[in-house]
Order: structure tokens, then C-alpha cells, then sequence
């Protein structure tokens, strides 16, 4: 599944025009570290990453789709990774989270520790979606509606309260000891 990640990061060339362009079959990036003109070079990946590719000869490619694929996600979805706060969607431009500004281009690291498994999606309801709420000192989950402005929903979705069916509410109240 990472192969091709994998050999794109490591078998990345570097061919200058003044300064480095990195070309690959996934693209092109220019980094800022000037050069001798003409010179060919192996270049250490793991630094930077495409996320916006260019035109090569195939024409455009783009591979934030597949991506977006990999992780079981569409393309301009929102999501949330556990322990982390904010949404977060793939764009054609590459990973990108809420911030107050707006939608930001996110970490290069971020994007890679999701295609590694180091960090895991979790869902995120719509805002006025129905959910099922744990809370203690509640004898059974109960349903209401999810309203992503209000401080509390978002307490109870980021402490992982807040779930899609009764049966994964009760199934956690279970699991907590509360049943």
C-alpha cells in the first residue's frame, strides 16, 4: 500500500536550473538551496514531500486522490485524528486543517503518520447530525442532536462520548463499567 510512497520519497532526482527541482514520475517541487547548473544528484526526501504536483510528461497528475482512497476517505471530507484538535480534510493541494484563519495546509509529518498508521481518523459528525451520548451518572446512552458550535458536543466528541448508533454507545458504557 506505501510502496509507491515509499520509492517516491526515496528515489526522488535532482536536476538544477539554478535551483534544485526535484522531479519524480509523481511530480516536481523546487527547493530553495541553489546549485551548480546541469548537476545530477540523489537527493534525501524524507525532508520535504510533494503534496501540489505539476505537470510531467504524462500530463497532470495528482495523487491526493488515491490518498484520500488509502485512508478510507473522499476528497474534501471532514474528519478528525485522535488527539489532535480540529477537522481535517484531503484536498488536492494535500492535508489541510480549520484553523481560525481558515482552511491551512497542514504538516507534511501529519499527512505521513496517517498513511503509517502512527495516527488514526476518527469520525465527526455533521453539524445536526443525530448521535448517542455517554455520559455518567446516565443509565443508558441517549440520542441528540450534534451541533458543532457548541463547546459542550465538542467536550463530549473529543473525549470520545459521542458515537454514531446506540448499540457503539452502550457497547463503550459496557466497556467503562457503567452498565
Amino acid at each position: 500500500m506505501f510502496e509507491k510512497l515509499k520509492n517516491f520519497i526515496n528515489n526522488a532526482t535532482v536536476v538544477t536550473n539554478g535551483y534544485e527541482t526535484v522531479k519524480s514520475k509523481y511530480g516536481e517541487m523546487y527547493v530553495h538551496e541553489p546549485t551548480k547548473k546541469g548537476l545530477e544528484r540523489k537527493y534525501d526526501f524524507r525532508r520535504k514531500i510533494i503534496v501540489n504536483r505539476e505537470e510531467d510528461k504524462m500530463g497532470k497528475i495528482n495523487k491526493m486522490p488515491d490518498v484520500a482512497k488509502m485512508l478510507g476517505k473522499e476528497l474534501e471530507e471532514e474528519f478528525g485524528i485522535k488527539e489532535r484538535i480540529g477537522n481535517y480534510k484531503l484536498t488536492e493541494k494535500g492535508l489541510v486543517y480549520n484553523s481560525p484563519c481558515g482552511w491551512k495546509l497542514s504538516s507534511v509529518k501529519t499527512l505521513i503518520k496517517l498513511l503509517t498508521g502512527e495516527l488514526k481518523i476518527e469520525w465527526i459528525p455533521k453539524d445536526g447530525e443525530n448521535v448517542w451520548l455517554v455520559i455518567i451518572g446516565i443509565e443508558k446512552p441517549y440520542e441528540k442532536q450534534f451541533h458543532a458550535n457548541f463547546s459542550g458536543d465538542i467536550w463530549t466528541l473529543k473525549r470520545g462520548f459521542v458515537f454514531k448508533s446506540e448499540e457503539e454507545a452502550t457497547a463503550k458504557m459496557k466497556e467503562l463499567g457503567w452498565l
